[in-house]
């Protein structure tokens, strides 16, 4: 039961501090779930990368440099 809630608690913290899902100010029709699935997404993309680098240098890595956002998406193929 504790490595259930460890996994949740991880993703939840993940999605709040790297993709701050928390300050996130949508709130009609279905843009709060269109958000979630996008920023579930970009964690996944982030966490299938090969670099053994953290998620937060990967996410400003692909953010500065477009080859780098290139290489980060088509790795998930």
């Amino acid at each position: 039961m504790r490595l259930h809630w460890a996994i949740e608690n991880q993703l939840h913290w993940q999605l709040d501090v790297l993709l701050a899902e928390d300050l996130a100010r949508s709130r009609k029709k279905n843009a709060p779930a269109n958000l979630t699935v996008l920023c579930r997404l970009a964690l996944n993309l982030l966490c299938a990368e090969p670099h053994k680098i953290p998620l937060n240098h990967k996410r400003l890595k692909a953010r500065g440099n477009d080859q780098d956002l290139l290489r980060l998406i088509t790795h998930a193929q």
